[in-house]
């Protein structure tokens, strides 16, 4: 059924998400100009979001998403 596909897709992103490594904390981003504050917690969603996607595999991409999304915010 749907919602058991639905369900399945889940479960298979929290377990995912549970081992995708976390490249920059809130002080590297801190470091690389991220203002303090809740730009801090925007950033750490949005580079969140892209380990996931596997859009960043290691800290220098991290560092390189991270500029970019500066520049576009």
């Amino acid at each position: 059924s749907p919602d058991h596909a639905v369900r399945a897709s889940v479960r298979r992103y929290i377990r995912r998400a549970a081992l995708v490594h976390r490249h920059l904390d809130g002080q590297a981003l801190a470091s690389i100009g991220v203002p303090p504050g809740p730009q801090i917690g925007q950033a750490l969603a949005a580079l969140r979001s892209a380990e996931l996607d596997d859009i960043v595999r290691s800290r220098r991409s991290a560092t390189h998403f991270i500029t970019n999304w500066l520049q576009e915010t």
